[in-house]
């Protein structure tokens, strides 16, 4: 009680700055992508996560649909299109600033032809929908939050690109 030690909340570590740590159960799946993919690394991997974490969202608030295309599979990309052109239908455009992304793989699955690798991003970050007068509704004092989401990228082993798409979104409430 006399004390002036000031005990702070647990913060999460970026990946690199992890200790060994117990074995994770896809370890397997990750050294087999990397014997068959001798340019995969699991830190390039996520920092490329991290960046195009930022790009996707941006463009998605943005309407970006040329940048989406590149980044995301036909199918999520028909849904943010969807999503794209309702906003804009009712003529609203969509606010978003990230602070801050961290990322960490939680499930990797391969098949004979590709890899999905399961990514839990979390970040700091403000979206607002906004109306033609800049109002609101659903973030009027444009406060940033604290959101989960577990994204997956997919890579076909014959691709001759590097990127890996994003095939399946999910949110989760910090």
């Amino acid at each position: 009680e006399n004390d002036n030690v000031i005990v702070l909340p647990n913060r999460k570590t970026r990946p690199s700055e992890t200790t060994q740590s117990a074995p994770r159960s896809f370890d397997t799946a990750l050294t087999q992508l990397k014997e068959s993919d001798s340019t995969f690394s699991e830190e390039n991997f996520l920092r490329g996560c991290c960046r195009a974490f930022e790009k996707i969202v941006l463009s998605f608030a943005n309407a970006d649909h040329t940048q989406l295309k590149k980044l995301l599979s036909k199918e999520v990309y028909s849904k943010f299109a969807d999503a794209i052109d309702a906003r804009q239908q009712s003529n609203q455009q969509m606010e978003a600033i990230i602070d801050y992304v961290d990322a960490e793989i939680i499930d990797v699955k391969l098949t004979k032809t590709s890899a999905s690798i399961i990514v839990q991003f979390n970040s700091d970050q403000m979206l607002a929908t906004v109306n033609s007068e800049g109002v609101s509704h659903d973030n009027p004092a444009r406060l940033k939050s604290k959101v989960i989401d577990i994204w997956t990228f997919k890579r076909t082993f014959s691709s001759t690109s590097s990127i890996w798409l994003l095939v399946k979104t999910e949110s989760k409430h910090a």
